[in-house]
């Protein structure tokens, strides 16, 4: 099993969405037959996302080997907590920016926040460190 996990890693190089989530998991061991993951951080804001949705994460493994491969996620002392469900605005679903990501990368929006007030510069307004604007 750990060269099904070595494969995967490898396959998702590249894929912005598959790699986000992989990149928080790291190898267990195997127990009759199952890939046991854990967290490398339990306690980072995609753990929850990730355990509420293993079956995501049992296609990536199996689009990188070719056969099903059942996942259990391991524990320490306590699991994360579930996501927070929320509605979100139809507006933010619906903005060009977005729609564009979430076809781009086979994105899921799982929570928004606000903007900080660094954060809510506008493309124009931020720049390298030699004063060239950046694209964004």
């Amino acid at each position: 099993m750990q060269a099904v996990w070595a494969r995967t890693v490898e396959y998702v190089k590249g894929r912005t969405a598959d790699d986000a989530l992989i990149a928080e998991l790291e190898f267990d061991g195997d127990r009759d037959g199952v890939l046991l993951l854990r967290f490398v951080d339990r306690t980072s804001p995609t753990a929850a996302f990730i355990a509420s949705d293993v079956a995501r994460i049992e296609r990536i493994v199996a689009s990188a080997v070719g056969r099903k491969i059942r996942i259990t996620l391991t524990t320490s002392a306590q699991a994360p907590p579930p996501p927070e469900r929320v509605e979100i605005d139809p507006k933010i679903v619906e903005h060009p920016l977005v729609t564009e990501a979430i076809g781009l990368f086979d994105a899921t929006i799982h929570s928004v926040r606000s903007l900080s007030s660094d954060d809510s510069a506008t493309p124009e307004s931020r720049s390298e460190p030699d004063g060239d604007p950046k694209d964004v």
